[in-house]
């Protein structure tokens, strides 16, 4: 079987930071019968794990048939005898050296200060950065949020432009004139920090025999995590752009099943 379709976790395939919904497992079986299919997220393999128990864990899915591609794919676990295991991984800090990595905390810690003195309505929380081993995630309102505090987040981006703002100050700061990272705009409320050619482009290299890959992915604008990917399957009219997990079930049912058969 050379056929893969690549799918985004939150806004995809899970409503953002939910889990994985009934209808949603059902047409992922229908497809895993005749396709590979992988989760590409920015996300850890932990979050995967909490949003797609129901899936990962499930007895009606060819479970040979999926790959899990966490932090853009520079991590994979496949399934074994002994369960969901991990067979690939790579790591930014040897990647781009440890001093430089500290002072991309150091400078982000003086902006998230200022962040939080300066936006008053700004909710905070608290876990701010997350390593993930081979990205950095930072979340300006703090990881360990409310639904509330989610919403309120979001909407104060949309007015101020909080993170977009955030990501130009970090850049002028830690002088990239000769440096190899990239930012991205993780989900809906936090960044995505790697080293260039660590986006979701990345998952391809674990499937350089596959005669056709598809993607699905919701933040496929200039900016957003799936840009990447999106854009270079474009080119073979193999990309699709969803608004929502209901969308993702029609372009799965209406747009790739058909091409595939």
């Amino acid at each position: 079987m050379k056929n893969l379709v690549l799918f985004d976790m939150d806004g995809t395939l899970t409503p953002s930071r939910k889990t994985i919904e009934k209808s949603m497992i059902i047409a992922l079986q229908d497809l895993m019968k005749i396709s590979n299919v992988g989760i590409v997220t920015g996300s850890g393999y932990e979050y995967v794990k909490e949003q797609c128990h129901d899936l990962l864990l499930g007895t009606k899915i060819n479970k040979k048939n999926l790959s899990i591609l966490p932090c853009n794919g520079t991590q994979r676990y496949i399934y074994g005898s002994r369960g969901w295991n991990q067979v690939y991984s790579v790591s930014m800090k040897n990647q781009i050296g440890e001093e430089k990595y500290r002072k991309i905390i150091t400078e982000i810690l003086k902006i998230q200060s200022k962040l939080v003195k300066k936006h008053k309505e700004l909710p905070v929380s608290g876990t701010f950065m997350q390593y993930r081993k081979s990205l950095l995630n930072w979340c300006p309102m703090g990881r360990d949020h409310q639904l509330k505090d989610r919403e309120n987040f979001i909407k104060l981006d949309e007015k101020e432009s909080l993170r977009k703002k955030s990501i130009q100050k970090l850049v002028k700061k830690i002088n990239l004139k000769n440096d190899n990272l990239s930012f991205a705009l993780g989900g809906e409320c936090s960044v995505d920090i790697y080293p260039k050619g660590w986006d979701k482009t990345y998952a391809l290299t674990h499937f350089e025999h596959y005669e056709t890959i598809y993607f699905v992915g919701d933040r496929c604008k200039k900016g957003g995590n799936d840009y990447h990917l999106y854009k270079k399957l474009k080119e073979k009219n193999r990309a699709f752009e969803t608004k929502n997990p209901e969308n993702t079930i029609e372009i799965i049912n209406n747009l790739i099943l058909p091409n595939i058969l």
